[in-house]
């Protein structure tokens, strides 16, 4: 056994490059096939580096292979989950007069164990829009029971393959919700008044990008086609959902390279929180372009789902022109 150790190391050394090396080398060509296919392994890098650094320790000691290279998991998964439970609020912070436009973009879940619990939560929020995504037939009547509360919907909930909320209370001057082909994911979108909440109009648009595990090439077609009708979006922007995609991945980095994007937080572990709050996956994300001032921008408390919810206060810095509302669909 102890004459295996060292070989087990050199080998979770080399599978630790190796997935390294992929990695970067889907940054130089990232609407490729290769690109596409790394990046169902791209969302686990830091995983990855901090196995490729335990095992790299584990040859230069030249001891206790074995047991450097198993704390390396609990060390990897603790990590990742710490970045988001150590920034889980208390309870969310207090709203102020002119403190932006409060927006909870959120995963749901197909397979939510408990929906009342969920309405309640989402009931109780104080946001001015909500962002919400895998809406199946389960949860329609949940959320006509919601919009008592907000004062314009986009829904697409109505279609499986697009299952997509837009809640808002603040006045919207041009909204809709659609998946129009295959190639575009499911989108909720919403041009919004926000003199009340510190001046301007912001277009929020709500999104859940196929997975790349499920598909690599749809996933690549449909961030391709999310970029296109960013690109085509003028004013201040909002985007926020789950992207499936993590900010090591060669989509992610296109997406913002190709738009006027950028993240309103830093890396935000979101999945999975069930069946253990202990999320090690950065693939639901909030991004905004540069006229965008975020106030403040981080996780929500778990409502049940196997994500957690992300909540951001943003505020527009130059307020748009509010006489044109501009169709962001393609």
């Amino acid at each position: 056994m102890a004459a295996l150790a060292p070989i087990a190391a050199a080998v979770a050394l080399a599978i630790g490059v190796l997935v390294l090396a992929i990695d970067a080398a889907a940054h130089l060509l990232p609407w490729s096939r290769a690109a596409a296919l790394a990046d169902t392994l791209t969302p686990l890098a830091g995983h990855v580096l901090i196995g490729t650094l335990a095992a790299l320790l584990a040859l230069l000691v030249r001891r206790r292979h074995i047991l450097i290279l198993v704390v390396s998991v609990p060390t990897a998964l603790g990590l990742h989950a710490a970045l988001t439970l150590v920034r889980l609020p208390a309870e969310p912070a207090p709203r102020t007069t002119g403190s932006g436009v409060r927006i909870y973009a959120l995963n749901t879940w197909d397979d939510h164990p408990d929906l009342a619990s969920l309405e309640h939560a989402l009931a109780a929020l104080d946001a001015d829009v909500l962002v919400l995504s895998e809406i199946d037939a389960k949860k329609r009547s949940m959320i006509t029971r919601l919009a008592k509360r907000y004062d314009h919907v986009m829904s697409c909930a109505h279609r499986t393959e697009c299952a997509m909320v837009l809640l808002s209370r603040l006045p919207v001057l041009a909204g809709g919700a659609d998946r129009g082909h295959n190639d575009m994911p499911p989108i909720a979108w919403a041009q919004v008044d926000a003199s009340t909440r510190g001046g301007g109009t912001l277009t929020i648009v709500g999104t859940h990008v196929h997975r790349p595990t499920r598909d690599t090439i749809l996933h690549r077609r449909q961030m391709q086609t999310l970029a296109g009708i960013l690109q085509k979006t003028p004013g201040a922007i909002v985007l926020a959902g789950d992207l499936n995609t993590s900010p090591w991945s060669a989509s992610y980095r296109q997406l913002l390279s190709a738009t006027r994007l950028a993240p309103a937080h830093a890396l935000l572990p979101t999945w999975p929180m069930w069946p253990l709050t202990a999320p090690q996956v950065a693939i639901d994300h909030v991004l905004v372009t540069y006229d965008i001032e975020v106030v403040a921008a981080g996780p929500g408390a778990g409502v049940g789902s196997d994500h957690a919810p992300l909540i951001a206060d943003v505020r527009v810095r130059r307020p748009a022109d509010a006489k044109t509302a501009s169709n962001p669909a393609p």
